[in-house]
């Protein structure tokens, strides 16, 4: 598959992201992940996978993604609105005092 087929896959699922249509966006994202494990675009794909499961309430996966984002790749691109999610999905847990934190390091990272 050439490259741009492969950027287009990314792009249809953030489409279906938009419209409210996570279960197609789900999908696509997990075939990509399966199909092309070592793209360059990987981290990208997993962040658009926890922001569909935070939509479909499942939390524990949004939770799991988003912190191994974190862990990962301590200077992603994704790391500063992971944190902003991380603390919504905290507080769904009723764990205010993560979700403290990890509104205090989103507005910090936001400033710089």
């Amino acid at each position: 598959m050439l490259e741009n087929d492969i950027e287009i896959l990314i792009l249809l699922g953030k489409a279906y992201i938009k419209v409210g249509k996570y279960k197609k966006a789900e999908i696509i994202l997990t075939k990509y992940k399966k199909n092309y494990p070592n793209s360059k675009d990987l981290e990208e794909v997993d962040f658009l996978l926890a922001r569909i499961y935070l939509e479909q309430e499942k939390i524990n996966e949004a939770l799991n993604i988003f912190e191994n984002i974190k862990k990962e790749n301590p200077f992603s691109r994704f790391l500063g609105v992971s944190n902003f999610y991380l603390a919504l999905l905290y507080y769904k847990k009723d764990k205010p005092k993560k979700t403290i934190t990890l509104l205090k390091k989103y507005l910090r990272k936001k400033k710089e």
